[in-house]
């Protein structure tokens, strides 16, 4: 059984691994020196999660989401750089 004490500590380790996966992403694209979307690679890979999304949500909408399970915590999107 989870309480709601145990969901706030997971999002807040969720927000945590999200700042540290965004300063470590920083730093490679610093050493590089390339921005995000100079690879051809990188714009169709991101082309290709737009359109699965978009199929996950119309397969959602046309059989339901009754039959999926839902996770008993929501992943908590980070709050905005201040």
């Amino acid at each position: 059984m989870l309480f709601n004490k145990d969901c706030l500590v997971q999002a807040e380790i969720y927000r945590d691994l999200l700042q540290k996966a965004d300063q470590d992403r920083l730093v490679r694209l610093a050493a590089t020196g390339r921005q995000a979307g100079d690879n051809v690679f990188w714009r169709a890979l991101a082309w290709l999660g737009r359109r699965l999304v978009a199929w996950g949500r119309f397969l959602q909408g046309r059989y339901g989401s009754a039959s999926i399970p839902q996770p008993a915590c929501q992943p908590v999107r980070p709050r905005a750089a201040i």
